[in-house]
């Protein structure tokens, strides 16, 4: 669960480093085609950076944390297991799933929803492309190959000009980037910043459609015309609409001046933010401990983490409840009112047994004793742990926790 969470914030990170040299280097520029490619690019990046493990290996430190189990809370007249309650962060994940699945029916409810109208609409067809007419209130749009017209705007001198938008959203696939987006607007909904990509991806797509329009000859005047004339109808969100909203945009971005070719460069300025993610979010350190740091023998080494971390009989909450009712509160700790929480490493050789027990976070001298003993006591794992598919020795760290009334 804190991976998951971790990743989500490394993803989050990610997309407002990528969006802050967009915004402020790279969106007034007229080299639509490289914005889009950029967008979609810092989208893919911060997914899958975050995703990968490139381990790096360091010399042994002074402490030991290799996986870090629940905690087991020794009281003087009682046991109990953190492990049984339920946690703030299961809450949380369980509220993010839950969030997930309704945006998912969502997303799919609202595709299923054009195909339902296409079946309502009378489709023609008009230089192989598939048009569909309703007599509904709505703005001229695409989905995929698909292109919707109010019966009006078919009817209409400017229809020609207003279908080449549509069909340029068509062939350039513009769809697909929407689709992207909307499923990791779905995963990231908690995240502002997929928002912003959201309608960057929108504008990009209508400044490529539009500047397709006039390169096939239409006068980039009466094309403007024709935006501010444009009737505003129902629009499908998260389709390619014929869009009134970008139009004070569009309009500025069809008269401004082509930028210079040098001015591509710019999307170079994303290098130094793709550097910085693939080091901070995808490199790993595992340090290697072997005999308590004092050989560095590699058939010797104890891992602190391990493709595959050993397996203990009925699980790692069996392996818990039997810390809990064998671990024993000494009776002078007691009466000295020592209380606090003992950090105790062990390994778990290749043939799963217990050993190496050291105390790393120390509270006292007595209830150390009693941390150590309690280890010692822990049967054999039925698995070892396993690195590039050889079973390997791994550290483990378990807290106990001593608490007096």
């Amino acid at each position: 669960m804190t991976n998951f969470i971790i990743y989500q914030i490394e993803v989050t990170s990610s997309l407002l480093l990528f969006w802050a040299v967009w915004r402020l280097f790279m969106q007034k520029e007229t080299f639509h085609i490289l914005n889009r490619f950029y967008l979609l690019f810092a989208c893919f990046s911060s997914i899958s950076i975050p995703l990968l493990s490139i381990d790096l290996q360091t010399a042994a430190s002074s402490e030991i944390f290799g996986g870090l189990m629940n905690a087991v809370v020794v009281g003087e007249n009682f046991i109990e297991k953190n492990s049984n309650k339920i946690s703030i962060a299961s809450i949380i994940f369980i509220i993010y799933i839950s969030i997930v699945f309704i945006l998912t029916i969502r997303l799919l409810v609202r595709i299923l929803n054009i195909y339902i109208f296409c079946r309502k609409s009378k489709k023609i067809y008009q230089n192989g492309y598939k048009i569909f007419l309703t007599e509904k209130n709505i703005s001229p749009f695409s989905f995929m190959n698909l292109i919707f017209f109010n019966t009006d705007d078919y009817q209409k001198n400017n229809y020609n000009e207003i279908l080449k938008h549509e069909v340029a959203h068509v062939n350039q696939k513009h769809s697909i980037d929407i689709i992207i987006v909307e499923l990791l607007a779905v995963f990231q909904w908690f995240n502002p910043i997929i928002y912003f990509y959201k309608k960057a991806l929108k504008s990009t797509h209508e400044y490529l459609s539009d500047k397709k329009v006039i390169e096939q000859g239409f006068d980039s005047d009466e094309y403007k015309l024709l935006l501010i004339k444009q009737k505003i109808g129902v629009q499908y969100g998260f389709t390619n609409n014929f869009n009134k909203s970008l139009i004070l945009k569009r309009i500025t971005m069809i008269n401004q001046t082509e930028s210079r070719k040098g001015a591509k460069l710019k999307v170079l300025f994303g290098l130094p933010i793709l550097f910085v993610v693939f080091i901070l979010f995808s490199f790993t350190t595992s340090n290697e401990l072997v005999n308590n740091g004092l050989n560095l023998n590699p058939q010797d080494t104890i891992y602190k983490t391990a493709d595959e971390m050993p397996v203990y009989p009925g699980g790692e909450q069996a392996l818990v409840s039997f810390v809990a009712e064998n671990v024993k509160y000494p009776e002078r700790a007691i009466e000295k009112r020592e209380e606090g929480k003992v950090f105790v490493s062990f390994s778990v050789n290749k043939n799963g047994e217990v050993g190496n027990a050291k105390v790393v976070r120390s509270v006292s001298e007595l209830l150390d004793e009693a941390s150590i003993n309690v280890v010692n006591l822990i049967p054999n794992f039925d698995k070892p742990g396993y690195k590039k598919g050889n079973a390997v020795s791994v550290w483990y760290t378990l807290p106990i926790s001593f608490q007096l009334k």
